[in-house]
Protein backbone atom coordinates (compact mmCIF):
# COMPACT_ATOMS: atom_id res chain seq x y z
CA UNK A 1 0.00 0.00 0.00
CA UNK A 2 2.95 2.60 1.01
CA UNK A 3 4.59 1.14 -2.05
CA UNK A 4 1.78 1.97 -4.19
CA UNK A 5 1.14 5.50 -2.57
CA UNK A 6 4.91 6.25 -3.53
CA UNK A 7 4.80 5.29 -6.98
CA UNK A 8 1.48 7.08 -7.68
CA UNK A 9 2.63 10.20 -6.69
CA UNK A 10 6.25 9.98 -8.17
CA UNK A 11 4.29 9.10 -11.45
CA UNK A 12 2.31 12.33 -10.91
CA UNK A 13 5.42 14.56 -10.11
CA UNK A 14 7.40 12.89 -13.07
CA UNK A 15 4.21 13.75 -15.29
CA UNK A 16 4.34 18.04 -14.13
CA UNK A 17 7.88 17.53 -14.47
CA UNK A 18 7.33 16.18 -18.24
CA UNK A 19 4.90 18.64 -19.04
CA UNK A 20 6.29 21.64 -17.36
CA UNK A 21 9.98 20.91 -19.89
CA UNK A 22 7.14 20.84 -22.59
CA UNK A 23 5.97 24.38 -22.04
CA UNK A 24 9.69 25.54 -21.07
CA UNK A 25 11.01 24.30 -24.05
CA UNK A 26 8.07 26.04 -26.54
CA UNK A 27 8.45 29.35 -24.23
CA UNK A 28 12.01 29.61 -25.37
CA UNK A 29 13.35 29.10 -21.86
CA UNK A 30 16.90 27.35 -21.50
CA UNK A 31 20.43 27.42 -19.44
CA UNK A 32 19.87 28.28 -15.70
CA UNK A 33 16.26 29.67 -16.51
CA UNK A 34 14.84 26.78 -18.07
CA UNK A 35 16.49 24.29 -14.86
CA UNK A 36 14.36 27.16 -12.31
CA UNK A 37 11.10 26.76 -14.46
CA UNK A 38 11.40 22.61 -14.92
CA UNK A 39 12.85 22.29 -11.18
CA UNK A 40 10.97 24.89 -9.27
CA UNK A 41 8.33 26.59 -11.56
CA UNK A 42 9.96 29.67 -11.30
CA UNK A 43 11.22 31.76 -14.22
CA UNK A 44 11.66 35.28 -11.86
CA UNK A 45 14.98 36.96 -13.39
CA UNK A 46 14.78 35.28 -16.54
CA UNK A 47 13.71 38.55 -18.79
CA UNK A 48 10.26 37.97 -19.17
CA UNK A 49 7.98 40.81 -18.30
CA UNK A 50 5.14 39.50 -15.16
CA UNK A 51 1.30 40.19 -16.36
CA UNK A 52 -0.63 42.79 -15.00
CA UNK A 53 -3.04 40.87 -13.89
CA UNK A 54 -3.83 37.75 -11.65
CA UNK A 55 -5.85 35.33 -13.21
CA UNK A 56 -7.82 31.84 -11.82
CA UNK A 57 -9.73 29.31 -13.66
CA UNK A 58 -13.32 28.31 -12.50
CA UNK A 59 -14.53 25.29 -13.37
CA UNK A 60 -18.06 24.15 -13.24
CA UNK A 61 -17.46 21.07 -10.88
CA UNK A 62 -21.10 20.58 -10.28
CA UNK A 63 -22.16 20.19 -13.75
CA UNK A 64 -19.59 17.62 -14.02
CA UNK A 65 -19.30 15.11 -11.02
CA UNK A 66 -21.23 14.81 -8.13
CA UNK A 67 -18.47 14.70 -5.98
CA UNK A 68 -16.78 17.45 -4.10
CA UNK A 69 -13.72 18.21 -5.36
CA UNK A 70 -10.73 20.31 -3.51
CA UNK A 71 -7.28 21.72 -3.97
CA UNK A 72 -4.78 19.46 -4.01
CA UNK A 73 -1.83 21.25 -4.85
CA UNK A 74 -1.40 25.14 -5.72
CA UNK A 75 1.79 27.10 -6.88
CA UNK A 76 2.13 30.42 -8.54
CA UNK A 77 4.96 32.84 -9.59
CA UNK A 78 4.12 35.69 -11.72
CA UNK A 79 5.38 33.83 -14.86
CA UNK A 80 3.24 30.53 -14.22
CA UNK A 81 0.54 28.72 -12.28
CA UNK A 82 -0.49 25.69 -11.64
CA UNK A 83 -4.08 23.97 -9.08
CA UNK A 84 -4.59 20.36 -8.82
CA UNK A 85 -8.06 19.50 -7.99
CA UNK A 86 -9.05 15.81 -6.50
CA UNK A 87 -11.95 14.68 -5.09
CA UNK A 88 -12.13 14.78 -1.77
CA UNK A 89 -10.74 11.67 0.01
CA UNK A 90 -8.29 11.71 -2.65
CA UNK A 91 -4.82 13.16 -2.58
CA UNK A 92 -1.77 14.41 -4.86
CA UNK A 93 -0.45 11.16 -3.83
CA UNK A 94 -3.41 8.68 -4.04
CA UNK A 95 -5.33 9.69 -6.76
CA UNK A 96 -8.03 8.21 -9.18
CA UNK A 97 -9.30 11.41 -11.01
CA UNK A 98 -7.67 14.80 -10.88
CA UNK A 99 -8.13 17.87 -13.23
CA UNK A 100 -5.04 20.04 -13.70
CA UNK A 101 -5.00 23.65 -14.41
CA UNK A 102 -1.68 25.03 -15.82
CA UNK A 103 -0.80 28.70 -17.04
CA UNK A 104 1.58 30.28 -18.64
CA UNK A 105 2.55 33.63 -18.95
CA UNK A 106 4.43 34.47 -22.39
CA UNK A 107 2.67 31.77 -24.76
CA UNK A 108 -0.22 34.13 -25.05
CA UNK A 109 0.70 36.27 -28.12
CA UNK A 110 3.50 33.67 -29.59
CA UNK A 111 2.03 30.51 -30.23
CA UNK A 112 -1.75 28.96 -30.54
CA UNK A 113 -3.96 26.31 -28.90
CA UNK A 114 -4.19 24.80 -32.21
CA UNK A 115 -0.07 24.94 -32.69
CA UNK A 116 0.25 23.31 -28.98
CA UNK A 117 -2.66 20.66 -29.16
CA UNK A 118 -0.48 19.13 -32.21
CA UNK A 119 2.53 19.49 -30.27
CA UNK A 120 1.29 17.49 -27.40
CA UNK A 121 -0.97 14.73 -29.66
CA UNK A 122 3.05 14.15 -30.93
CA UNK A 123 4.80 14.28 -27.39
CA UNK A 124 1.70 11.55 -26.25
CA UNK A 125 2.83 9.30 -29.86
CA UNK A 126 6.38 9.76 -28.92
CA UNK A 127 6.72 8.82 -25.12
CA UNK A 128 3.63 6.87 -24.58
CA UNK A 129 2.27 3.46 -25.92
CA UNK A 130 -1.09 2.63 -27.58
CA UNK A 131 -2.12 6.42 -27.55
CA UNK A 132 -5.57 6.75 -28.73
CA UNK A 133 -6.06 10.60 -29.88
CA UNK A 134 -8.86 12.57 -30.68
CA UNK A 135 -8.72 16.19 -31.53
CA UNK A 136 -12.71 17.34 -30.33
CA UNK A 137 -12.13 21.34 -31.21
CA UNK A 138 -9.46 23.58 -32.77
CA UNK A 139 -9.79 27.59 -33.10
CA UNK A 140 -7.80 30.16 -32.76
CA UNK A 141 -8.34 30.69 -29.35
CA UNK A 142 -9.47 27.26 -27.97
CA UNK A 143 -8.80 23.54 -28.72
CA UNK A 144 -9.71 20.65 -27.09
CA UNK A 145 -9.04 16.42 -27.28
CA UNK A 146 -9.03 13.20 -26.02
CA UNK A 147 -6.48 10.99 -25.79
CA UNK A 148 -6.19 7.79 -23.67
CA UNK A 149 -2.59 5.19 -24.08
CA UNK A 150 -1.70 2.41 -21.63
CA UNK A 151 1.34 4.22 -20.07
CA UNK A 152 4.10 6.50 -20.72
CA UNK A 153 7.89 6.34 -20.20
CA UNK A 154 6.86 7.27 -16.65
CA UNK A 155 3.51 7.25 -16.63
CA UNK A 156 0.34 4.69 -16.15
CA UNK A 157 -2.69 4.10 -18.21
CA UNK A 158 -4.72 7.51 -17.92
CA UNK A 159 -7.77 8.46 -19.77
CA UNK A 160 -7.79 12.07 -20.42
CA UNK A 161 -9.82 15.10 -21.86
CA UNK A 162 -7.88 18.59 -22.48
CA UNK A 163 -8.20 22.00 -23.39
CA UNK A 164 -5.97 24.69 -24.40
CA UNK A 165 -7.27 28.43 -24.16
CA UNK A 166 -6.14 31.91 -24.23
CA UNK A 167 -6.60 34.69 -22.20
CA UNK A 168 -4.83 38.64 -21.96
CA UNK A 169 -2.28 37.16 -19.86
CA UNK A 170 -1.88 33.59 -20.05
CA UNK A 171 -2.38 30.27 -21.99
CA UNK A 172 -4.05 27.90 -20.05
CA UNK A 173 -4.36 23.87 -20.67
CA UNK A 174 -7.40 22.83 -18.28
CA UNK A 175 -7.50 19.01 -18.41
CA UNK A 176 -9.33 16.07 -17.04
CA UNK A 177 -7.43 13.03 -15.76
CA UNK A 178 -8.76 9.00 -14.92
CA UNK A 179 -6.98 6.04 -14.71
CA UNK A 180 -9.66 4.47 -15.79
CA UNK A 181 -9.16 2.82 -19.62
CA UNK A 182 -12.29 4.70 -20.66
CA UNK A 183 -15.00 6.74 -19.30
CA UNK A 184 -19.46 6.23 -20.05
CA UNK A 185 -20.30 8.72 -22.79
CA UNK A 186 -22.66 10.35 -20.05
CA UNK A 187 -19.02 11.27 -17.65
CA UNK A 188 -17.42 12.33 -20.77
CA UNK A 189 -19.89 14.15 -22.30
CA UNK A 190 -20.54 16.11 -18.48
CA UNK A 191 -16.84 16.98 -18.77
CA UNK A 192 -16.36 18.03 -21.95
CA UNK A 193 -19.07 20.32 -21.09
CA UNK A 194 -17.40 21.48 -17.89
CA UNK A 195 -14.10 22.30 -19.41
CA UNK A 196 -15.57 23.90 -22.71
CA UNK A 197 -17.39 26.13 -19.54
CA UNK A 198 -14.29 27.05 -17.32
CA UNK A 199 -13.74 30.39 -17.15
CA UNK A 200 -11.02 32.72 -16.38
CA UNK A 201 -11.49 35.50 -13.44
CA UNK A 202 -8.84 38.19 -13.51
CA UNK A 203 -8.13 40.89 -11.03
CA UNK A 204 -5.12 43.46 -11.14
CA UNK A 205 -1.74 42.27 -9.76
CA UNK A 206 -0.95 44.11 -6.59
Amino acid sequence: MVAERVRSGVEEAHEMHRMTAWMASRLGVGGVCGAVLVAAMVTAGCGRPAPRVVEEVSIPFADASDQQWVVAYADRNPYESVVQYVPAGQSIDRWQEMVLVHGFHGLENSSSPKILMGELEAKYRRDCRDVQWTPIESGAADAAYEVVHSGCTEDQPTFEIGRFTVSDAYLYQVRYRTKASSMSPVDRDRWMRALAQAGVVSALAR
